[in-house]
């Protein structure tokens, strides 16, 4: 069942049509959801931003199963966190940056 129940139809000339589907395009998101988006004053993200924020994620995780990995095998029991640590920051400004 559909959440949204009304529609809305209005004119657009063929620019405005191809600025609005190009940069929806580019968020990788259908025209009706990034003039809803839009609309409500919300955060339009592009696939390209969410790239970065991504590989730092994987980048993180890769180094917190290594550090489990050997601490359950007992080979560490205490670890340096400082790189984790540096990544988590790196990720948050991206977050910040990317929410400007």
């Amino acid at each position: 069942m559909r959440t949204r129940s009304k529609q809305i139809n209005f004119r657009l000339s063929e620019t405005e049509y191809n600025l609005i589907k190009k940069n929806a395009d580019k968020a990788k998101v259908t025209i009706s959801r990034f003039l809803i988006m839009s609309a409500l004053n919300k955060k339009v993200i592009a696939g390209d931003d969410l790239k970065e924020i991504n590989h730092l994620l994987k980048k993180l995780g890769g180094n917190i199963n290594q550090i489990a990995i050997l601490a359950n095998q007992g080979k560490i029991t205490t670890a340096d966190l400082h790189t984790a640590l540096d990544q988590q920051k790196e990720l948050l400004r991206s977050f910040a940056k990317w929410q400007q």
